[in-house]
């Protein structure tokens, strides 16, 4: 069972791996999602699930992919409820592929920022018997990015921000910020940018690299 939560919303679903169970779509195992503003959801191709019951574990890695939606820009959390079976004895992590941070589940909630609307590339979870080396996250946690019509400012509580490039989706460097004098707050006015998904690739003023992503 995995919580995805705000500070106003939360949403619980199930994954699990079941004896009588498929990897596609099955009557008794599965159950769509609501489709709420609010939602979080895993994957059969295109089809999203708050319960999916997959073929029984058989020590053989398996990645989900997994997407969520959320009506307002802030601090999110996804933790695990609980593990039963055969996953107590799992090792559960989560690949946060907007910050490329791949993050223990069982250790501690993972508590990462995201903007309003849907968001259905940047997370997967992984089950596997093998230990996997994790990320560092206090830099993504205290980097915040927010968006109004077509104005971004990158929020950075602790480590100064000493340089960040944005690209559009096709690559193209659209904004830069380089300064010797490191900045807590970065701004950019996009209004003139086509609507499409935005990369800010962030360097710290110790050097530590994030990468975040904004939707224009």
């Amino acid at each position: 069972w995995l919580d995805f939560s705000d500070n106003l919303n939360f949403q619980q679903i199930l994954i699990g791996f079941f004896d009588n169970a498929t990897d596609q779509k099955d009557r008794l195992f599965d159950a769509h999602s609501m489709n709420n503003d609010f939602d979080m959801y895993s994957f059969i191709g295109a089809e999203k699930f708050t319960i999916q019951g997959l073929s029984a574990w058989n020590d053989t890695d398996r990645i989900i992919p997994l997407g969520f939606s959320t009506p307002d820009a802030g601090t999110h959390q996804i933790m695990i409820n609980r593990a039963e079976g055969i996953l107590n004895d799992v090792n559960i992590y989560l690949k946060d592929n907007y910050t490329n941070i791949l993050y223990d589940l069982k250790s501690e909630p993972y508590t990462f920022q995201s903007g309003q609307g849907q968001y259905d590339d940047r997370l997967k979870l992984i089950f596997t018997r093998n230990s996997m080396a994790v990320d560092n996250i206090e830099a993504v946690k205290n980097i915040n990015l927010l968006s109004n019509k077509g104005k971004y400012l990158i929020v950075s509580d602790k480590n100064n921000i000493s340089k960040v490039n944005v690209y559009g989706i096709n690559g193209k460097l659209l904004r830069t910020f380089d300064s010797r004098t490191p900045e807590k707050t970065v701004s950019f006015d996009l209004r003139d940018v086509s609507h499409q998904v935005l990369i800010f690739k962030i360097e710290l003023k110790d050097g530590t690299p994030v990468i975040l992503k904004g939707v224009r």
